[in-house]
């Protein structure tokens, strides 16, 4: 990485986020990583999209999407993933020296630990961005008919049973789906099974709890923002919403939180 480049980029750069800016990269500075992080608006005011490279977290290569909020105390801002209490993104106007030129720098933030002080390089090309976007609908379990939702969740079906031992089968009520014109949601479920094999695996315990659920039965939730799950016995009743925000974070806290 040249710090010459960057630092043009940044003079070039009121490194302020709005609903109407370009998309925008930063890099790291001060790490023995060469990380990325790619942050581009949605079309919802304050929200954005952000993609992480070469931080060597479970974020890499992965899109999520995050609501801009101002710090409580003093100036500057930070994201927040929507759905989730997490902030991965801090701007606190901080600054350091960099080849003798004052720089802003901001912190990116992850749940292994890491603080990774990140500055300005540039903005993104619209392919990028298109790119970028792309990954967060692959992120939330997007399909584009009724065949292709029930392959992707049975995909994630096959996978829970082999690797958990389980037995588990799927009821999905299609037609409460399809009165709803959300025949294409229940592939979405595919992020609960896939959070049901993860905690699944955490240890003996879990293992036990998920391998008692013997049926997973798949309704619409009442609202598009909202989603539910429910263990009754041995039944565990999801809840599905066609617009709920991060799901692989949101679905795993959800089956977690029901053990």
């Amino acid at each position: 990485m040249k710090l010459p480049l960057i630092l043009s980029a940044f003079l070039l750069s009121t490194n302020v986020l709005s609903a109407t800016e370009t998309s925008k990269v930063y890099y790291s500075y001060d790490s023995e990583r060469e990380a990325q992080l790619f942050i581009v608006p949605n079309e919802k005011q304050d929200t954005y999209y952000v993609n992480y490279r070469g931080f060597e977290h479970h974020f890499d290569e992965q899109t999520l999407l995050y609501k801009k909020l101002k710090n409580d105390i003093g100036k500057g801002y930070y994201l927040k993933q929507i759905g989730m209490p997490n902030v991965n993104f801090r701007n606190d106007e901080n600054q350091t020296i960099i080849s003798g030129t004052l720089v802003s720098y901001s912190s990116v933030y992850l749940d292994d630990g890491t603080v990774t002080k990140v500055i300005y390089q540039g903005s993104i090309d619209k392919a990028k961005e298109r790119r970028i976007i792309e990954k967060y609908k692959e992120r939330q379990f997007e399909t584009f008919s009724k065949i292709e939702a029930k392959k992707l969740y049975k995909k994630h079906l096959k996978s829970l049973n082999e690797k958990c031992g389980t037995q588990i089968v799927v009821d999905v009520a299609w037609s409460n789906f399809d009165k709803k014109n959300l025949k294409t949601t229940p592939s979405k479920l595919s992020a609960y099974l896939q959070s049901l094999e993860k905690v699944c695996l955490i240890d003996t315990d879990y293992t036990l709890a998920v391998k008692d659920i013997k049926s997973v039965k798949v309704l619409p939730s009442s609202t598009p923002e909202t989603q539910s799950a429910e263990l009754n016995k041995n039944v565990l009743t999801i809840e599905l919403g066609n617009q709920v925000e991060n799901l692989p974070e949101v679905s795993y806290e959800a089956i977690y939180n029901i053990f």
